[in-house]
């Protein structure tokens, strides 16, 4: 840690599962810079097993690591019984999907429901190639990234001061609300992207898909979920951020802190969940490179050269249509 701090705040990470990584090992790289985030910001952070660990009051913040395979019954369970705390609420999540999550997900899909939210099987990249970035990221270089606006009505979003450096959004799944509100419980964007963005299927529809042809839209990449329940004059409350991808603090992108905003979002976020104080502590990295604007011609080369940068991505995709049509 930095400075020592007399009353760290604790965060569960859950990260494991019977004793392997709950995540994808291509992910492996921003939860690196997450912990290392939360080490010099003077978190406590503690790696939890979510399959023999119990989620305690002893936690100020869980935080779901992109699970990259179902959860039982059993261990959503302990989730929710985390965030209702005996309906007391007051409690706080953070929750990463992930663009490599290939296989089934049903319980933690219908967790999500309950709080309002999906999470897409797509990344958003961006269109404009007066807007869109080249990012340098763990696993290579990619262009199309989004820039995203915080929404100042998220209330999570109050202890954020916006500079004039961007924050991006690279792999990212787009957060879906399924609803505004719903019987105490409510949803808000918490980072928009602009409206010249598509959506690329991480499914077998990505063989036919036409990017020139795509419908342009705005996603949200991270959305706010809340439950609320008012006792007399007290309104009780537990909150879920949920973001599309955990590559909004990728290990390289985290420490480029000259060319981006998004180690700064990310701990004034969850400085404003826990109640910590504002003071934000950002670990420079050498491997900082300058953020740059793109050409259409040089959008569309690099839009086909990330689908190859990422073997996963065609990989997954590849094999599906593959054994579907093995099948038939």
């Amino acid at each position: 840690m930095g400075v020592t701090d007399l009353n760290p705040v604790t965060v569960a990470m859950i990260d494991k599962v019977n004793g392997s990584p709950i995540y994808d090992n291509r992910d492996a790289y921003c939860y690196q810079a997450i912990k290392e985030a939360l080490d010099k910001n003077n978190y406590k952070v503690e790696s939890v097993d979510i399959a023999t660990a119990e989620l305690t009051g002893d936690y100020d913040i869980i935080m779901l690591c992109s699970p990259s395979n179902d959860l039982t019954e059993a261990q959503i369970t302990k989730i929710s019984d985390y965030l209702n705390n005996d309906s007391k609420y007051g409690r706080k999540m953070i929750y990463f999907g992930s663009p490599f999550k290939s296989a089934n997900t049903e319980n933690l899909d219908e967790f999500l429901s309950v709080w309002g939210v999906k999470i897409g099987r797509s990344y958003a990249t961006e269109t404009n190639s007066g807007a869109a970035q080249v990012a340098n990221i763990a696993i290579g270089t990619i262009g199309g990234v989004p820039v995203v606006t915080a929404n100042a009505e998220a209330s999570l979003n109050a202890g954020f001061t916006a500079s004039r450096l961007p924050i991006i959004t690279p792999l990212c799944c787009p957060v879906e609300r399924l609803y505004d509100q719903n019987s105490g419980r409510y949803t808000y964007p918490l980072l928009t992207t602009s409206d010249s963005c598509v959506l690329y299927p991480l499914d077998e529809s990505a063989e036919d898909f036409n990017a020139d042809s795509a419908e342009k839209v705005s996603a949200d990449m991270a959305v706010l979920s809340e439950v609320t329940f008012t006792s007399g004059s007290e309104t009780l409350k537990s909150q879920i951020a949920v973001f599309g991808s955990p590559w909004i603090m990728d290990i390289v992108v985290a420490g480029s802190s000259g060319s981006y905003d998004n180690a700064n979002y990310f701990i004034s976020l969850l400085n404003t969940a826990t109640g910590k104080e504002n003071v934000i502590t950002i670990a420079e990295k050498s491997l900082d490179k300058a953020k740059m604007t793109i050409t259409d011609s040089q959008a569309k080369t690099i839009r086909a050269v990330t689908l190859f940068a990422i073997p996963l991505l065609v990989a997954v995709i590849g094999i599906v249509v593959y054994v579907r049509r093995r099948n038939k």
